[in-house]
């Protein structure tokens, strides 16, 4: 039986757990990790995992692929902690949006006993909270996979095969053109929907003007809601090309 754990188990970890446990893989333990122990137990009664643990080293222990729906600003410490216990031959992957700064961690601390294959699903749907996760949310949408240069080729396939068993498709790009395009696509839109909160809120005129906000302030607005620590490592990433 492959164990596959799932690190993070946000809403697009636990919408790859859904899909991973419809899949035609078979004999496959999914396991999920977390520090929020509210999204674990959700996870669990979403039927999204087979086992949950809060302990890090219990999860990762005898896991042929590990998968990290974590947020930027958390991923290097933890590759640095799971780098030791990693299993000889297991594939590491991710599920962020940035690269070049993950796959930089990631050959610090991945030893070479191990594969890290850093991963993008590129979801179309908003989902905010793990309640909102669904496994149909990878049917049909291209899947960006990165390889590292220490990669091996049976690491390479075991992603490909698990991007493929929940209807995904593959794109592969080289790190640095992958987050170019992020920069513009993702992380620009972030940065504009913060400098029109920033604008707005910020004006004299605000105490009147709220009133007036309604669905166009709240669409516009949604994205500089999120975490500021995560927006500030996004943006900082890769600066050249969001300045450009």
């Amino acid at each position: 039986m492959q164990r596959i754990t799932i690190v993070g188990m946000g809403p697009i970890g636990t919408s790859l757990g859904l899909a991973l446990k419809q899949s035609k893989l078979e004999d496959i333990e999914i396991v999920g990790t977390s520090g929020d122990k509210k999204n674990l137990s959700t996870a669990s009664k979403m039927g999204a995992v087979d086992s949950t643990t809060g302990n890090l080293r219990k999860a990762v222990t005898g896991a042929q692929v590990v998968i990290f729906d974590s947020p930027l600003h958390e991923m290097g410490e933890l590759l640095e902690a799971v780098g030791p216990i990693l299993e000889n031959g297991a594939v590491v992957t991710d599920t962020g949006s940035s690269k070049i700064r993950v796959l930089d961690w990631a050959r610090d601390s991945i030893p070479r006993t191990a594969s890290f294959v850093a991963g993008h699903p590129l979801i179309r749907h908003t989902m905010d909270e793990v309640v909102d996760a669904d496994p149909v949310v990878f049917r049909g949408i291209e899947y960006c996979i990165i390889p590292s240069q220490n990669a091996g080729e049976n690491a390479v396939r075991t992603v490909v095969r698990l991007v493929e068993a929940i209807g995904s498709k593959t794109v592969f790009l080289d790190p640095h053109e992958h987050d170019s395009y992020v920069a513009a696509m993702n992380h620009l839109p972030m940065v504009m929907s913060t400098a029109f909160v920033n604008a707005t809120a910020g004006s004299s005129s605000w105490r009147e003007m709220h009133r007036l906000a309604a669905s166009d302030f709240s669409d516009f607005s949604r994205l500089a809601s999120n975490d500021p620590a995560e927006n500030e490592v996004a943006s900082l990433a890769n600066p050249d090309a969001l300045v450009h």
